[in-house]
């Protein structure tokens, strides 16, 4: 999402652009102490639940099943050793930003009244540009359909993934060792999560899929 923003609003061109630049774009409030305001509006990277001084807010929600397959090899990169799936799932103190089912029900439940629109993981791949749209709209910003569409050719999981090959990572905990754009399949949850992880997920975590569209 930094990349898309960064490519689709900003003009940047992803091809020459480090992410040191991106990061100073759209900074990330967890790696960035400090930020520099370039444009009219900025956009921020967060993983916090609510708070009160966000005021304007894009939800990007994944399916909890694909996401904890993903958060799993992140966390599998940072350690340096494998973990297990389980184990991970079922802890009572979870690795932050927390619970992904909490943090959907509470950002769903909106406590501070912002301004929020929710982007689905799934909408944003299949049609990248409607997405940028609402995002446009939220933001203020016209609707220059030739910049979303470009931005949106810019920042594709596969070009991504070239990106990564070439241009190393500002934030000192992205792993290193693997690539970190490594998949971003819909449904990978179906050959990467070992059955017992699935059903324990989906005990804790059914009601907020639901309520995120993802069971019916």
């Amino acid at each position: 999402m930094q990349y898309l923003v960064a490519s689709a609003f900003y003009g940047i061109d992803l091809r020459l652009a480090s992410d040191a630049l991106v990061q100073d774009l759209v900074p990330d409030v967890h790696f960035k102490k400090v930020f520099k305001p370039w444009y009219p509006v900025t956009f921020f990277k967060s993983h916090y639940f609510p708070r009160q001084e966000y005021r304007k807010v894009v939800y990007l929600v994944r399916d909890g099943r694909d996401a904890m397959v993903s958060y799993l090899h992140y966390l599998e990169g940072v350690s340096g050793r494998p973990l297990d799936f389980l184990k991970l799932v079922q802890d009572e103190k979870p690795p932050f930003p927390g619970n992904w089912h909490e943090h959907v029900e509470q950002w769903l439940s909106n406590p501070y009244n912002a301004r929020m629109i929710v982007v689905r993981y799934e909408d944003l791949q299949q049609d990248p540009v409607a997405q940028l749209r609402r995002i446009a709209d939220l933001a203020g910003f016209g609707h220059d359909e030739e910049m979303l569409e470009k931005g949106a050719r810019a920042a594709t999981f596969e070009a991504m993934k070239r990106r990564e090959a070439i241009f190393p990572w500002e934030n000192p905990e992205t792993p290193r060792d693997r690539p970190f754009v490594r998949r971003g399949k819909v449904g990978s949850h179906e050959d990467e999560m070992p059955a017992e992880a699935r059903d324990a997920f989906m005990r804790e975590a059914r009601s907020a899929m639901k309520r995120a569209g993802y069971l019916s």
